[in-house]
């Protein structure tokens, strides 16, 4: 989330204090901003004892083990949206995603296996004008979320994570070389740093494409 909103030039909405440098201004996107924007922007505080920074309080928005995308990406002044893939064909899937790459060059963040994040930024894979226009199968509108839904959103993924089952048939398609990705998964740049996404780490331990459950993009 942190590389599409630094992609898109993205900082806070109003003026927050980085403790890292120690100035009040509105703060570019970077992992830690995004975090703390997903926790509410919390109290910061440091402990010369034991010479660590403690986060003191913060919003009741599951603290630091969650990620609530549309609490992180309103303090950007950013809308999160959720596209659900499980009902696609694996075709579908390609054409979905190529579509919402070419719409948001800055990147989309993917999920794969019901467990694991990472951003696809670009495709060889022809974009069509409309997804939907030769599907058998009815692809979901985006569903913009809200303070409102994002609970109940993020339950459900946590029920699903909670439920997936890792053993999945590891699967590749003829789509996985046409998508560039990146992915935290792994330190191996090889694996994760702008590669193709046949050759990423995902691949290895979730599959293909096919095994993407649903996507996000930001605007």
């Amino acid at each position: 989330m942190a590389m599409i909103f630094k992609n898109m030039g993205a900082t806070t909405s109003t003026n927050r204090y980085d403790f890292r440098s120690g100035k009040t201004a509105k703060q570019s996107a970077d992992p830690f901003t995004v975090a703390m924007g997903n926790m509410g922007w919390p109290s910061v505080t440091y402990s010369s004892t034991d010479k660590v920074y403690n986060i003191t309080s913060y919003t009741d928005k599951g603290g630091p083990t969650y990620t609530y995308w549309a609490t992180a990406a309103k303090e950007f002044g950013k809308s999160a949206y959720k596209v659900d893939f499980s009902s696609l064909t694996t075709k579908e899937k390609a054409d979905t995603l190529a579509y919402y790459i070419k719409k948001n060059p800055e990147g989309i963040l993917v999920r794969v296996g019901n467990s694991h994040s990472l951003v696809f930024t670009s495709s060889t894979h022809p974009a069509p004008d409309n997804p939907a226009a030769n599907s058998t199968s009815y692809i979901p509108d985006p569903v913009l979320l809200t303070s409102e839904n994002e609970k109940a959103v993020a339950y459900e993924e946590f029920v699903a994570e909670e439920n997936a089952i890792m053993s999945r048939a590891v699967t590749t398609t003829t789509y996985d070389s046409k998508f560039t990705c990146y992915d935290p998964g792994t330190t191996q740049s090889t694996k994760g740093n702008g590669v193709t996404y046949d050759k990423s780490y995902s691949a290895g331990k979730y599959g293909g494409i096919d095994n993407v459950d649903y996507i996000y993009y930001f605007d």
